[in-house]
């Protein structure tokens, strides 16, 4: 009788070091929420410049729609919500309203 022996060297979050966010400052893809909702005034500090939050979520989704692991993360991101940061271009909500 042959004994079935899970895989104990799959690691579900491999795919993260092969993200194009791994190279950017992870600021960019923090978020800051209010009762759910991303707040898109105000700023972020990165690399010592003040920078529209707008526009750091507009850079994040950028850098995540070139990602060549972003069904990964969107997988991820499905399975372990988190309320915060944007994973695979997805804000907190929009990933709420997709699921």
């Amino acid at each position: 009788m042959t004994d079935f022996m899970p895989d104990l060297m799959f690691d579900e979050t491999s795919f993260m070091s092969r993200g194009a966010c791994v190279s950017h400052d992870p600021k960019y893809f923090d978020t800051s929420t209010r009762d759910g909702v991303t707040t898109m005034t105000g700023s972020v500090m990165i690399d010592g410049r003040r920078i529209p939050r707008r526009n750091a979520i507009s850079y994040a989704r950028m850098i995540c729609m070139s990602c060549p692991v972003q069904a990964a993360c969107l997988d991820y991101i499905t399975r372990h919500p988190s309320e915060t940061s944007i994973w695979a271009g997805l804000l907190p909500e929009e990933r709420n309203d997709a699921a």
